[in-house]
């Protein structure tokens, strides 16, 4: 018995010195792998033999799609690093439900999405570019994530889109010349930081809808240029600006429309948090509001329109608005126009035009009564 048990001794010896490395560290030490695509290796390989709190760190072109699935993974870009789908209809980065996932540095491009998350990700994506994709650049699905100095440019369809109960934070982010630029569907909630642009896209710059829910404090918005809707809500969708900057301006249609339901917060008093809101030089009207949607400005963040084609603020259909600080002056068709049992309050605004039919009702500090076409009050 005790010959057996030496041969048993050595043989165990024997495997674990076969074991490679990285197994015999212990949990808390963190593996560093290099991948040089440009050499031949591949982000694929890297990925099956990682463990959680392992770095991979990626240079040159990565010529093929990846799914992650391992947690804790932090994914570093050097040198321009590029993970290229190839146009070969596939999306470029999945991950499946991996937790705790940081990606930096790199470029997605060329596949169906450029990165699409799904199965309950949480992850957090820095200094990265998604372009280049023939349908979404970034995809959420019942998923959570940090953006941070990301650019997702020249994307078949939106730049960024979450649904499904999704949440994200948006932080100094570029969303532009997609087909739209941020949606948040579906009950996904987006809190916006910093500076984030969503201008230059095709149709919408930034959609909300289907009880899903924007909100910020402090932080500027740029929706310039878009080719249909500065901001379109829609379906329950809310939106809600505490303070900052929020640009609405030169876009093809509205600057903001709202419907079925929805509504936008422009500044809130008692959190004492400053701001401004600028519809400027739309096609359409600077708000459009309808089907018992909701507009509430706040003189701590006064909203300024001018110079767009339509009104400046126009409310159909049971919508309504309280507006207090605002200004509303030159704009082509009014400066405020209600209709449809549409309503508004004013306080402390400087109004032009008003136009109101007899099913409006308009209070506050004016002494117009509808119906109205005409200089304001």
């Amino acid at each position: 018995m005790r010959y057996a048990k030496g041969i048993f001794t050595v043989l165990f010896l024997g495997a674990v010195l076969l074991i490679p490395p990285r197994f015999q560290l212990s949990t808390n030490q963190q593996i560093v792998q290099e991948v040089d695509c440009d050499a031949g290796e591949t982000l694929t390989a890297a990925l099956e033999a990682a463990e959680p709190g392992d770095t991979i760190r990626v240079t040159g072109t990565c010529a093929e799609t990846v799914t992650i699935t391992t947690d804790g993974l932090t994914l570093v870009g050097e040198g321009g690093a590029t993970i290229d789908g190839g146009d070969t209809g596939q999306d470029v980065v999945t991950i499946d439900g991996a937790l705790d996932l940081t990606i930096t540095g790199f470029t997605v491009q060329n596949g169906a999405e450029g990165i699409l998350a799904i199965h309950g990700a949480n992850f957090a994506v820095s200094d990265t570019i998604v372009q280049n994709n023939g349908s979404h650049g970034i995809e959420l699905n019942e998923a959570s994530a940090e953006f941070t100095n990301i650019t997702s440019h020249q994307n078949g369809r939106a730049g960024l889109i979450i649904a499904r109960n999704s949440v994200i934070a948006l932080t100094d982010s570029v969303l532009q010349n997609n087909l739209t630029g941020l949606v948040v569907f579906n009950n996904a909630t987006a809190r916006l930081f910093g500076a984030n642009v969503m201008s230059q896209n095709a149709t919408q710059g930034f959609t909300v809808g289907l009880g899903g829910v924007a909100f910020s404090i402090g932080s500027t918005i740029s929706v310039n240029d878009n080719g249909s809707e500065g901001v379109l809500i829609l379906q329950d969708g809310n939106v809600q600006l505490i303070g900052g900057t929020l640009e609405a301006n030169n876009n093809g249609t509205d600057g903001i429309n709202l419907s079925q339901n929805s509504s936008i917060i422009l500044g809130i008093a008692e959190f004492g948090v400053p701001g401004e809101a600028f519809t400027l030089d739309n096609a359409g009207n600077g708000i459009k509001a309808a089907t018992g949607s909701d507009v509430a400005a706040s003189q701590i963040m006064p909203l300024t329109g001018s110079g767009n084609g339509g009104a400046g603020v126009q409310l159909d259909d049971g919508a309504s608005a309280t507006l207090n600080g605002a200004t509303l002056e030159d704009n082509g068709t009014a400066d405020l126009d209600l209709t449809f049992g549409s309503r508004a309050t004013l306080d402390g605004s400087s109004i032009g035009r008003i136009s109101c039919d007899r099913t409006a009702l308009l209070r506050g500090d004016t002494r117009v009564n509808c119906p109205f076409s005409g200089g304001g009050g």
